[in-house]
């Protein structure tokens, strides 16, 4: 009998240890070697395990887009230009890069810039085609899409920058 307890205990612990256990209480399920933003697999890659980032694929010599906990740079790319290439009258997957990084390289005049101090994402607000765009330190596109809320949105953002400091962990 202490044995059967033991051994349920072990089990227990061992799969609290690797998110399993949290994972199927919450009805999703169980995570398998290289599913989608899995970075507690521990079959995963080292990289992957230990948080560091793997090179950003490129377009054109500058990243292609930036990567996060639910997709890698080509998913995400694919992703925003599936939901928002027509923001920017986009009609293919290249022709939305090449629109979303001649913004971020050119920024058309009038345009806003501001820089959170937090991660250095520089944040890009056009007044004339309300277009509001994010982009990592390193080039690697976030987002870029149309403000929802036109002006106001993006004073919001700025606000939010104005009133975080890097020791807040915003």
């Amino acid at each position: 009998m202490r044995l059967a307890i033991l051994m349920t205990s072990l089990v227990a612990l061992g799969l609290s240890a690797c998110g399993e256990r949290n994972r199927h209480a919450e009805g999703a399920p169980p995570s398998t070697p290289g599913a989608r933003g899995n970075s507690a697999n521990p079959t995963a890659a080292p990289a992957e395990r230990s948080g560091a980032r793997a090179p950003t694929p490129r377009f054109h010599g500058e990243p292609l887009w930036a990567e996060n906990r639910r997709g890698t740079a080509e998913e995400n790319a694919k992703y925003q230009f599936e939901r928002r290439g027509g923001d920017v009258g986009a009609h293919s997957l290249d022709d939305y890069l090449t629109k979303v990084h001649a913004f971020f390289d050119h920024p058309p005049a009038g345009a806003e810039i501001a820089t959170r101090a937090r991660n250095g994402d520089r944040l890009i607000y056009d007044p004339k085609s309300n277009l509001f765009g994010v982009q990592r330190k390193d080039g690697a596109p976030r987002l870029l899409m149309v403000a929802p809320t036109g002006r106001s949105y993006w004073e919001a953002q700025k606000s939010e920058i104005q009133s975080s400091t890097p020791s807040e962990g915003r």
